[in-house]
């Protein structure tokens, strides 16, 4: 309640009908760079970065398709023209049917720090700029193509290596308890945390008795404070 409605333009009947331009989503609780949906192992972070890169690459070759596709009806309806039609002809009176924002921003994106003229180009003289931008869009078809043809396998080993390490999901967890279990400074806490705890025990039972005053003190105990048992003297041989 209260929230300012959106307002947007250029919306066609079927997106009136399955967009949502009614509700909001408020995030409720930390949004700092410290907030984890989930944590990941290695081999998962490189699976989900395949993905990403698999799905960017799609998104790309999709958008140039699309592009194209607008483009192409009109490099063969300007091949038809004369001069003069081609001189009169204009970009945006009326607007070109199926010309969108994404269009834009990939024409943009194709050339890169020149995007902003070729843009400015396409509305002054479209003539001259549609087959030139047609032109680029079909040579970088042909080019990436043949880069997902070679990612493919790349792609493929990367899946391979990772998968099945993937699914081991205590690997993170383990090896980090495991280093921290055989820090050296970790042993010697739990071997001195016993012997303080039987030091305490024979200082408190000696206090309570008043014979040790006349009494030799003892050795010391040699018997250890920690000791552990193994059944199985051939795992230190891994």
């Amino acid at each position: 309640p209260g929230y300012p409605k959106l307002s947007q333009a250029g919306i066609t009947e079927l997106g009136k009908q399955v967009l949502n331009d009614q509700y909001v989503n408020v995030i409720t609780g930390s949004e700092d760079y410290s907030f984890k949906l989930m944590r990941k192992n290695q081999y998962e972070e490189a699976l989900f970065r395949c993905e990403d890169d698999r799905y960017e690459f799609d998104i790309v070759i999709e958008q140039n398709n699309s592009t194209l596709r607008v483009l192409a009806p009109i490099v063969e309806k300007l091949a038809d023209m004369s001069n003069e039609e081609r001189a009169a002809f204009s970009w945006d009176d009326p607007p070109v049917e199926g010309w969108l924002s994404i269009h834009n921003a990939h024409v943009s994106r194709l050339y890169a720090d020149q995007g902003v003229q070729i843009l400015e180009l396409l509305r002054k003289n479209p003539a001259v700029a549609v087959p030139v931008i047609a032109q680029r869009l079909r040579a970088k078809v042909t080019e990436w193509r043949k880069v997902k043809e070679e990612m493919t396998g790349t792609w493929k080993k990367i899946y391979e290596a990772n998968y099945p390490r993937s699914l081991d999901h205590r690997s993170f967890y383990f090896k980090q308890q495991e280093k921290k279990c055989m820090m050296t400074k970790i042993m010697v806490s739990e071997v001195k945390e016993p012997a303080d705890r039987r030091k305490a025990n024979d200082v408190h039972l000696r206090n309570l008795s008043m014979a040790h005053r006349y009494v030799q003190p003892a050795l010391p105990n040699p018997s250890p404070d920690l000791s552990y048992l193994y059944t199985d003297r051939a795992v230190f041989e891994d």
